[in-house]
């Protein structure tokens, strides 16, 4: 497998290492999708630390989570069995049925004395609650009497139930001002994927890589240095038992367990839609609009899975919004392996179900989508790779609310009294200059012009591939840009 030592992060190392510095004790609120790298994050940063507790919730079946007293005492076994293993208290295994304000006790007794420095980690803390209050509540009141006074004390609270998270830690009055630190860790970027890579893969490898796989650390890693990018593809979705065969429903179980259905419906929409409002997305899933369908979007736009976007010039609050699939291995398995299940489950001799996709004309269609996704992912990043990242005031894509008028996938307002409109291009072959790119550059300068009255407006063009001399000697575009040549 292709290994590149640690990507990415080191930023966020240094804020931690100045915390454990701090002659104080920190609570850390650490959260993100499943395999984005949140436990591996916390192994890097403790690898050197002494005095470190590092405890993990169990995962759980569904119909243990829902018996509070089983899913309760599965939970304390296996955290008094990992303190007993770092204290060397073996009579810890023997506790009968504790409480977790007894086990909580039994960890305080353990920890070093109050000058020494010490990490203490609930790592899959949302498993060990149990989707309840009861270990919250535990939670706060030994940080409030006890651990909150130590020197040097780094609480790390973690977990992949982004949502359970979010409403009893980052947004929580009981936890208000309590947390010095909350870190929501998203996925690698491409040029940081670019990094992993290293030399074994090209830039144009990676990037197909990426469209399938996205920045997610832990699928990355199950790429191999010796396999054609077909191949890999084609062993790791299209064979049984591969790691992505079952991954996307097992992801949405384990992160949104009992509504794991609610939410693989909008996912779903959003996979046969560049983009929905939010009436739409309700008419598209047959959800009544409320609370309860807020929530939902709410918890998949804090997993990195979906986001919602507004028109680039719309500052502060506004209702005009749409939302979009942001997770690239998402789309990939909604649109070619889940139709495929079958098929896929009786491939026993690993046979190319790829290579019959690749042929597909929805296959170069899907691989156009994705690369302007990530385009889009890398506006600003890129911006500051071309030269104008200092002058941008804002950026993203443009759109009325009226059903007829364009919409524009990605402009940028700069301060310097210019609109950038960038026309994105996937293609397998040269880029050429025909009469639809002409209509097409005219009618968005046109709608421009007449919405941004004042500004200079210029177009780039985007794109992985080459493109003609005709292209390039015309006066459509003030720059062509490789994206290749940016990374």
């Amino acid at each position: 497998m292709v290994k590149s030592g640690f990507i990415g992060r080191r930023s966020i190392l240094m804020e931690l290492e100045s915390r454990f510095h701090d002659n104080k004790a920190d609570l850390v609120v650490l959260y993100g999708r499943r395999r984005v790298g949140k436990s591996r994050l916390i192994h890097e940063f403790i690898k050197d630390k002494r005095n470190t507790f590092f405890f993990t919730g169990v995962e759980t079946s569904q119909v243990e989570a829902d018996n509070s007293q089983n899913h309760r005492q599965i939970q304390i076994a296996h955290f008094l069995a990992t303190l007993a293993e770092i204290s060397g208290n073996k009579a810890l295994n023997r506790q009968g049925d504790p409480s977790w304000e007894e086990v909580f006790s039994h960890l305080d007794k353990s920890l070093p004395s109050n000058d020494l420095p010490c990490c203490l980690i609930f790592d899959e803390f949302p498993w060990m609650a149990g989707q309840r209050l009861e270990l919250v509540r535990t939670l706060f009141k030994f940080w409030e009497l006890k651990w909150s006074q130590r020197k040097n004390l780094l609480l790390f609270v973690c977990g992949s139930s982004v949502g359970f998270l979010e409403r009893h830690f980052v947004h929580s009055t009981q936890f208000y001002g309590r947390s010095s630190l909350t870190i929501h860790l998203s996925p690698l970027t491409f040029f940081e994927a670019k990094h992993f890579f290293g030399s074994s893969r090209s830039a144009e490898e990676a990037l197909e890589f990426y469209m399938t796989f996205g920045g997610i650390p832990k699928y990355l890693e199950q790429i191999t240095k010796s396999d054609s990018v077909r191949k890999t593809i084609n062993r790791l979705c299209f064979t049984p038992n591969s790691l992505f065969s079952e991954e996307v429903p097992h992801l949405l179980k384990s992160s949104f367990m009992r509504e794991s259905d609610k939410y693989q419906k909008i996912i779903q929409s959003l996979t046969r839609h560049d983009s929905l409002s939010y009436e739409e997305l309700a008419k598209k899933t047959k959800s009544a609009k409320g609370s309860s369908l807020k929530h939902l979007i709410q918890n998949l736009e804090y997993s990195d899975m979906i986001d919602r976007f507004t028109p680039m010039d719309r500052f502060g609050k506004t209702n005009l919004f749409r939302f979009r699939l942001s997770d690239e291995f998402m789309r990939f398995y909604y649109i070619f392996m889940d139709p495929n299940t079958q098929l896929i489950r009786e491939n026993k001799n690993q046979k190319d179900i790829y290579d019959i996709i690749i042929s597909q004309k929805l296959y170069y269609s899907w691989k156009g989508k994705a690369f302007e996704r990530i385009i889009q992912k890398h506006a600003l990043e890129i911006a500051e790779r071309i030269g104008f990242g200092l002058v941008v005031k804002s950026f993203g894509s443009y759109f009325l609310r009226a059903e007829k008028s364009p919409q524009i996938d990605l402009v940028y307002l700069r301060t310097d009294k210019t609109l950038t409109i960038c026309e994105i291009k996937y293609s397998e072959n040269p880029i050429q200059l025909t009469q639809s790119l002409r209509d097409q550059i005219s009618q968005q300068r046109g709608f421009l012009t007449n919405q941004f009255p004042g500004k200079r407006i210029e177009h780039y063009l985007i794109t992985n591939a080459r493109v003609t001399e005709a292209v390039t000697q015309s006066d459509l575009f003030q720059r062509v840009i490789n994206f290749f040549d940016l990374t």
